[in-house]
Formats: structure tokens, C-alpha cells, sequence
């Protein structure tokens, strides 16, 4: 989380994957993969439960899998939580599960959904990709390192 251009930092860096979330209602008998949590978001949504769950990727299941569903219905949760919570300006969702085409759709779809109306704004004017892509991490901690450096 940014605030004022700087990572919000508490006792530790947040983990908004380890999000406690409700289980998707056609999604009973998967355990989860979080060693900690099992069913947490991240247990639940992550490529590596993607992959404990279907055998593939999310990109590699047909477009009309209810895999896309489930995940963004997850995803939707994460989204409606940070706005219940700190009401951001943005919410990106990057990395490899998000390179799956038209998930983006179905997160901006959920989130609107379970979020009722209630936020500010339509939910794809804030749920957004990463502006630099696949590269977003790298550059972005490149970035962070070189204004703590002063440079």
C-alpha cells in the first residue's frame, strides 16, 4: 500500500493475499494452499493454488472454465475489502495469474457486484492493471531503492 507516495509499513509489510475471505459457493471441497492459512485469498486464488486445483494455469484452463469466475470472485473480495478499509484511489492487481486475458473484466465485475454500490466511483476506474506490466515489480523496487538513496 502507497500512501503519499511512500509503502505503508507497519510491523511488518502487509499481505493483503492472507485476506480471510468467504469461500466462492461452487468451491467446497478445495482445502487451499496457504501453509498457514489454507483457505486464505492467496490459499485460495494464487497461481499455485490454481494449479493444486485444476492441473494448469488459469490461462491454460477454456475461456469459459468457472475457474475465471471463481478466481475473480476472489479477487473481487480483496478489492471490496481494501475499499471497505482505505476507500484507495487505485487497486492494482498484477502478476502472473493477471496476465490471463479478460480476468481483469471479471475482477472489475465482482468487485462492483459484492461491493453494491457502495464505493466511490465504478470499480474499473480503480481496480487497474499495472502501468509497466510485467515489469512493475522491478521497476517499482528499483524505483523505491533509488529515492531512499537520494538519487
Amino acid at each position: 500500500m502507497i500512501v503519499d507516495g511512500k509503502p505503508l509499513l507497519g510491523l511488518r509489510h502487509p499481505e493483503f493475499g492472507h485476506l480471510l475471505i468467504r469461500r466462492h459457493p461452487d468451491d467446497h471441497a478445495f482445502a487451499g494452499v496457504c501453509p498457514v492459512h489454507g483457505d486464505c485469498a492467496e490459499g485460495l486464488s494464487s497461481g499455485p493454488a490454481i494449479k493444486a486445483r485444476w492441473g494448469v494455469s488459469l490461462s491454460e484452463l477454456a475461456p469459459d472454465h468457472p475457474g475465471h469466475a471463481m478466481v475473480a470472485w476472489y479477487l473481487g473480495q480483496i478489492a471490496v475489502a481494501l475499499q471497505a478499509i482505505v476507500e484507495p484511489g487505485r487497486i492494482v492487481f498484477g502478476g502472473g495469474v493477471m496476465n490471463t486475458p479478460g480476468l481483469l473484466v471479471l475482477v472489475n465485475a465482482a468487485a462492483a457486484e459484492l461491493g453494491g454500490g457502495y464505493f466511490r466511483g465504478q470499480a474499473e476506474e480503480v481496480i487497474v492493471a499495472p502501468g509497466l506490466g510485467d515489469r512493475a515489480g522491478l521497476l517499482g523496487a528499483l524505483a523505491l531503492a533509488m529515492e531512499s538513496a537520494g538519487v
